[in-house]
C-alpha cells in the first residue's frame, strides 16, 4: 500500500445560516505531478501542477498545464478513489492582532500572521469562513497603512452552486483594511484550440476580517 501526505495551505468552512451545520474544506499544497516510485523520469510529461481540495467526504483536484486542449480537473467521493483519507490538524492558542501597531510589532518581530475572514451570502443563506496565512505583508510606519497579499486560498462562488465542493475556486487575494478583500480567481479561456488557465478574474467582496498571531 502507498501512502501520500500533503501540508494544508488554507481552510474554508461553508456554514448554513438557518441550520448551523457546516462543512470544512482544506486546500493542500500545490505540487508538480510525478511518476511515483519510477526509476527514471520522475516528472510527468507534459508537466502539470495540481492543487487538491479535500473534505471528510469529498475531493476535487485542479490541474494546470502550460497548454491543454481540455480541462482535466476531477472530483468525487473520497471512498470511491482512496482507501482512507485522514485530516490531521493541530490547534494552538491565537493572539488577536487588532491595531496597526499590533500588526507592525508582529511583522517586525517576524511572527506568523493568520487571517480569519467571513464572507456572508445572506441571499442564499450561507456564510463562508476562510482561514489562511498572510504570506506577504507591507506596512508603512509613516502613514500607518498596511497591505497583505497572499494565497492561494479556496473561496466559494455560492451564487452558482449551493455549498458542495464544486462551488470552490482557487484564488489569490489582497486586503488593506478589516472590511473587504480583493480576489483574483483561477479562470480559463479558450484560444487557438487550447485552454489557457490563469488567475485572471478579479472581484471585490465585503468581509469581516480578523488578524491573529501565535507564540
Amino acid at each position: 500500500m502507498s501512502y501520500g501526505r500533503f501540508n494544508v495551505e488554507a481552510k474554508c468552512r461553508i456554514k448554513s445560516l438557518e441550520k448551523g451545520n457546516f462543512t470544512d474544506y482544506f486546500l493542500l499544497t500545490k505540487v508538480m505531478a510525478g511518476n511515483v516510485y519510477a526509476e527514471d523520469d520522475l516528472i510527468k510529461v507534459p508537466p502539470y501542477e495540481y492543487s487538491a481540495v479535500f473534505s471528510n467526504t469529498e475531493f476535487k483536484i485542479f490541474r494546470n498545464y502550460e497548454l491543454q486542449k481540455v480541462i482535466t480537473d476531477n472530483f468525487g467521493k473520497n471512498e470511491e478513489f482512496f482507501k482512507t483519507v485522514n485530516i490531521h490538524l493541530g490547534e494552538i492558542d491565537a493572539v488577536p492582532v487588532n491595531t496597526f501597531e499590533d500588526l507592525k510589532s508582529v511583522t517586525l518581530e517576524n511572527k506568523q500572521v493568520v487571517i480569519l475572514a467571513s464572507l456572508l451570502f445572506e441571499e442564499i443563506g450561507f456564510v463562508a469562513e476562510l482561514l489562511f496565512p498572510a504570506n506577504h505583508i507591507n506596512i508603512s510606519s509613516d502613514s500607518a497603512n498596511f497591505q497583505i497579499e497572499t494565497g492561494p486560498v479556496i473561496t466559494p462562488d455560492l451564487k452558482s452552486n449551493k455549498g458542495d465542493i464544486n462551488c470552490l475556486d482557487l484564488a489569490y487575494l489582497a486586503l488593506n483594511d478589516f472590511e473587504k478583500m480583493f480576489f483574483v480567481r483561477f479562470g480559463n479561456r479558450r484560444k487557438y484550440g487550447r485552454v489557457l488557465r490563469f488567475y485572471n478574474q478579479v472581484d471585490r467582496q465585503k468581509a469581516r476580517i480578523k488578524l491573529m498571531t501565535y507564540q
